[in-house]
């Protein structure tokens, strides 16, 4: 056996480049920004160069929405906010009519009173389907909102009539029954019942909720 280990130990030799020492090159910070600039493959831009933003223009914004086949339709704002029953639906004849069920004939009515004295169209119009059952019944002559013992000629009558007094009455901060400008303001003379105000909300809620697309999720439900 002490013959055999010998003669491995002089036959055999350990190869040279296992005796040489290994050098492991790292690079100055000059000798890395040269490689990287020479390197046609870099993805990260240079610390001279100014990353561009582009924010597209309303013009390009439409170009390019012609062009998608999944458009998008985007809210700014909900039809009716409880609290600011002042602001505007922003919405159209065509488009209020649909969700309006029994009233879907007066849609420009409360439309004009909307835009003549400054009440919300979609909260007018649930206040009339409340009160009247979607215009199915009203207690005195086409008085859609149960406005006292109050008869008018016409719907549209009892509309603008209503309209005007929920604005002079209610909603202007020198009107007599004004608590401020949200349903929980106008509720406070106007009936004061904590019923009256969940009902209400939930009318203009499931009313907003018909006016606006169904999302994925929605759709998915049905």
């Amino acid at each position: 056996m002490l013959f055999l280990a010998v003669f491995f130990l002089f036959v055999i030799q350990i190869p040279a480049y296992a005796q040489e020492s290994i050098i492991i090159h790292v690079p100055s910070s000059e000798e890395e920004q040269t490689d990287t600039s020479d390197s046609a493959e870099s993805c990260a831009p240079s610390a001279e160069e100014p990353v561009i933003i582009h924010v597209p223009s309303s013009e390009e914004e439409q170009a390019d929405s012609g062009d998608s086949a999944e458009p998008c339709t985007l809210f700014a704002q909900e039809p009716v906010n409880p609290n600011d029953l002042t602001m505007p639906c922003n919405l159209t004849a065509e488009e209020l009519a649909p969700v309006l069920k029994g009233l879907s004939d007066y849609a420009e009515e409360f439309l004009a009173a909307e835009e003549k004295y400054g009440v919300n169209a979609v909260f007018l119009a649930s206040l009339a389907a409340f009160e009247s059952g979607w215009g199915s019944h009203c207690f005195r002559e086409n008085n859609l909102f149960g406005w006292g013992k109050k008869e008018f000629r016409s719907k549209e009558e009892c509309i603008d009539f209503v309209a005007r007094r929920i604005s002079e009455w209610y909603l202007a901060e020198e009107g007599k029954y004004y608590n401020g400008a949200g349903l929980g303001g106008v509720n406070a003379c106007y009936n004061g019942s904590a019923v009256w105000y969940d009902c209400m909300i939930g009318m203009m809620r499931g009313m907003s909720a018909r006016l606006r697309p169904l999302g994925p999720v929605e759709i998915a439900s049905l």
